[in-house]
């Protein structure tokens, strides 16, 4: 993956977001050309392939542990999933069920928008990150 990166680093980012089933959703978005566009302007293919490399989800550590320390600065949590993305709702759903114990927890899913739901829908995600600030300031 990280050859094919530095070697076209636009080929690999158009192969990326067409050959995978998990942004289908996001190609249909008419934000998808801006958003591929702006993308190849800015990534530098190195740093794209360090990225790939090191956020996998399979590289990562599991955070049930750290959430539930967490909870003890941040009482509230709201759970975003894009209802096309199967995946994380079920993801969404068992950490809404594993966190009750310890936090208040709101669960969104997102009508229309997929695994890239901030992208497919910012004004979804803005309208309820507010909301979830608000409230939990008190306002």
């Amino acid at each position: 993956l990280a050859s094919e990166i530095r070697g076209d680093a636009d080929k690999f980012m158009d192969a990326w977001y067409s050959d995978q089933e998990l942004f289908a959703t996001f190609r249909r978005s008419p934000r998808f050309g801006h958003f591929l566009r702006h993308r190849q302007c800015v990534h530098v293919p190195d740093g794209l392939s360090r990225a790939i490399a090191g956020l996998s989800v399979g590289r990562m550590h599991p955070l049930w542990d750290a959430m539930r320390d967490a909870s003890k600065d941040f009482p509230s949590m709201l759970v975003l999933a894009g209802a096309e993305d199967p995946k994380y709702v079920a993801i969404s759903k068992r950490l809404e069920e594993a966190a009750r114990g310890w936090q208040s927890v709101r669960r969104e899913t997102i009508q229309g928008a997929g695994h890239v739901l901030h992208l497919e829908c910012p004004e979804a995600i803005v309208h309820l990150l507010s909301n979830f600030v608000n409230c939990s300031r008190g306002k």
